[in-house]
Formats: structure tokens, sequence, C-alpha cells
């Protein structure tokens, strides 16, 4: 999960995103949710949705 997040970061801080704490990103975020669902485990990503 670090790595998607530090990916995640990287990739919105080059396109210049403003950074908002409740955002995923500024594009529909499928990239990230994608990587986000290969790490994690169906209950943990279950749990990380707050499901």
């Amino acid at each position: 999960m670090k790595f998607v997040q530090e990916a995640c970061r990287e990739e919105c801080t080059a396109a210049g995103a403003k950074g908002d704490p409740d955002s995923i990103s500024h594009s529909d975020g499928k990239m990230v949710m994608d990587d986000v669902r290969n790490v994690l485990t169906g209950d943990q990503y279950r749990g990380w949705l707050g499901h």
C-alpha cells in the first residue's frame, strides 16, 4: 500500500494536482483503485473502503 500511495502522490504532483486531502486523484481514480485492489485481499479491500 505504501508503494501505491507514493506512486499516486508522485503522479498527482507531476500533474499539478491541487492536493485535496479527500481526493484520491483528480482523474477518475481507476488506476489507483485497481492497484489497491491488487495489493489487498478481498476482506482488506472492503475494510479499506469502509464496507
